[in-house]
């Protein structure tokens, strides 16, 4: 019995180091497993990461490509800009061209302004002294009208005195002097209100031919003889008087209305025959 307890008793140690064998192989297998999950979660933490590379890779890819995209667009929009600064240059030199025309054509329309401003100011003042001579040639016309005949009237009704010839005796005597002396007897006759017209302004040159002819056609001939003949000769001499002022007036028929106002005492400030008859 006591050897079947040692057998059992050897067979208890052998299972018991079995057992404890066993135990260290399961702790080694048990060390090795950890060891081998460890490593596969590294591995799956690398294939995560490999993915995550391959996403970044693609990203990368595409970014790739939108960039190339982006370069061309770039190029084309360069070449577009560079196109188009190249139109815009010569359009700016077409408008700079066409501003120079427009200045030079606006300094052109300036001068031809400023020259026919020039130009109208001159017709203007040649209008204006030109209505301002016909004016004045009108009244002065009027003045000589009306003078001539107070000079008539003074010349039938004055009456010379002692030791001075009158201007009915210059027929007597058709001489160069008798003309100078007929004009100095009609402003003699004529008052001081005759001798103020050169003052005024009016022309004696053309004064004075009108005057001379009253008197060359009152002496010419024997129309002032102390004869029945006197009335027809005075009248024919008046007639031809009056025709030769018409005929020197004649540019002048269209003013008689102004020449008719300017002939009133109240408009020409002159005197009238009824005052020169009356002196």
């Amino acid at each position: 019995m006591e050897q079947h307890l040692k057998k059992k008793a050897n067979e208890i140690a052998a299972f018991a180091a079995k057992i404890a064998d066993m135990e260290s192989r399961e702790l080694a297998t048990a060390e090795r497993l950890e060891n081998e999950i460890r490593n596969v979660e590294e591995l799956r933490k690398e294939v995560v990461n490999v993915e995550n590379l391959k996403k970044e890779i693609a990203d990368v890819e595409t970014l790739k490509k939108d960039l190339n995209e982006a370069r061309a667009k770039i190029r084309e929009l360069q070449k577009q800009v560079h196109s188009e600064s190249g139109q815009a240059k010569a359009e700016l030199m077409m408008l700079k061209q066409t501003l120079r025309e427009m200045q030079q054509k606006e300094k052109e329309a300036e001068e031809d302004a400023a020259a026919l401003r020039q130009a109208n100011e001159d017709l203007c003042r040649q209008v204006e002294g030109l209505q301002s001579s016909r004016f004045s040639e009108v009244e002065e016309l009027v003045y000589l009208r009306w003078v001539n005949a107070c000079l008539r009237c003074e010349l039938l009704n004055a009456r010379p005195q002692d030791g001075k010839s009158g201007a009915l005796d210059l027929n007597k005597d058709l001489s160069p002097r008798s003309q100078a002396r007929a004009k100095q007897l009609m402003l003699e006759y004529a008052g001081p209100e005759v001798r103020p017209k050169d003052e005024d302004g009016y022309d004696s040159e053309n004064s004075e031919p009108s005057i001379s002819s009253e008197a060359s056609d009152l002496h010419d001939g024997d129309g002032f003889s102390r004869t029945s003949s006197v009335g027809s000769t005075s009248g024919r001499k008046t007639s031809r008087l009056i025709g030769k002022l018409k005929r020197w007036g004649t540019s002048k028929e269209d003013r008689d209305g102004d020449a008719n106002d300017l002939a009133s005492p109240t408009s020409s400030g002159r005197s009238s025959p009824a005052h020169y008859r009356q002196k």
